[in-house]
């Protein structure tokens, strides 16, 4: 469904999330790493200041419209393979 450090948007408590990042623990606790609402601590924040608790199939009660974000250009990795 979602990898550590996929990028989505999504709604928590009806406020709309359109900057995060999903991050998972070790211990395979799932997080959404945002700036707008702060709720558990995930382990790796990726330089947000809040995260975001959800279960593993990344369903909460106050969580919805979660969906991945395109990646843009500036986030791919350039790879030469002419060697």
């Amino acid at each position: 469904m979602f990898n550590h450090g996929d990028k989505v948007t999504c709604k928590i408590a009806r406020r709309e999330i359109t900057d995060a990042k999903i991050s998972i623990n070790n211990d395979g606790k799932c997080f959404i790493c945002q700036n707008e609402k702060d709720g558990a601590i995930a382990d790796n924040l990726f330089s947000y200041r809040y995260s975001w608790g959800v279960s593993k199939d990344f369903t909460n009660m106050f969580l919805s419209d979660l969906k991945p974000t395109r990646t843009s250009g500036k986030d791919l990795i350039k790879l030469d393979l002419r060697n």
